[in-house]
């Protein structure tokens, strides 16, 4: 249910696995309703947010409006997302929707735990070099020499995977296909190679641009709107571009937030752009609600 005292819920990048993640605010009421507010006195606005206000180590998501009210008993995002008169989101159960931690502060926590685990295994095949130990062959990973994989083909070959599969899903789910534009396809590059920056510097995938804007504002395109999914996955197996299209809307179908922005019926076009980094691959989507007139 509503937490309706302060307490220390999660800031949205620590990278702390395991244990509660914090970022202090409260629950703040006036005559039109409930809405959260962060220390620094932000809120959150058109967006969701799991909060854990009370500190019992249980996250509930909750959505809210474009002026930081939050939702509380209706339907939200064409029938998809039913929230109780407390405002915490349900499942298709019915039952409130639950985490131990924030699902985006846990998935970047595993990234890390993935590179130090990256890092160490190459430290490793180093010292074996350096003792005379024969480390290659059967030994050394070698993801990248087939026809399918993601370097092979390229990126853009790979956005296009990708959108597809987000497509195949829509209309599994009784939505219309997005019309792959062209000129989406290279905002979404310009996209994801702005959050490689990001994270590359801070240590976190932002929607902000580096103006201080929102990514969807990187659509020159007249539009009604503009949505993004961002994601970071490692880079140690890329030898299968299509199956690695089907594990990246696999994942964003599993998180609710990036669930949303796919099944959105109002949502007409769509591009995508892929960053190959250091620290694995950085895909960005762009949902747009297209002018049609």
């Amino acid at each position: 249910m509503k937490k309706k005292l302060a307490g220390a819920g999660i800031f949205a990048m620590s990278l702390f696995l395991g244990a509660p993640c914090a970022q202090a605010g409260q629950w703040m009421q006036d005559n039109v309703g409930w809405w959260w507010q962060d220390d620094d006195g932000s809120y959150p606005r058109n967006w969701s947010r799991w909060l854990d206000g009370n500190q019992d180590g249980v996250y509930e998501l909750y959505y809210f409006d474009e002026n930081g009210y939050l939702y509380t008993d209706t339907v939200l995002f064409d029938g998809t997302t039913p929230v109780d008169p407390n405002g915490a989101a349900l499942g298709p159960d019915g039952q409130i929707l639950t985490e131990r931690c924030d699902p985006d502060v846990c998935t970047m926590a595993k990234i890390e735990e993935r590179r130090t685990e990256k890092q160490a295994a190459l430290e490793a095949r180093q010292g074996q070099k350096d003792a005379g130990i024969n480390v290659t062959g059967k030994n050394l990973p070698n993801h990248e020499e087939s026809g399918n994989s993601i370097r092979n083909i390229g990126v853009y070959e790979f956005s296009r995977m990708i959108a597809k599969e987000v497509n195949r899903v829509r209309q599994e789910n009784g939505r219309k296909p997005l019309a792959m534009e062209e000129e989406l396809m290279e905002n979404a590059m310009a996209r994801a190679q702005e959050a490689a920056e990001r994270y590359s510097a801070d240590g976190y995938l932002s929607h902000l641009r580096p103006d201080g804007s929102r990514g969807g504002s990187v659509v020159e395109k007249p539009n009604y709107g503009v949505g993004e999914n961002l994601y970071l996955k490692g880079i140690t197996d890329t030898s299968d571009a299509p199956a690695a299209a089907k594990a990246y809307v696999r994942d964003w179908m599993a998180s609710s937030g990036h669930r949303r922005n796919i099944l959105k019926e109002d949502y007409t076009e769509t591009g995508i752009g892929v960053c190959v980094t250091e620290d694995g691959i950085i895909t960005a989507q762009l949902f747009v609600i297209g002018n049609t007139d």
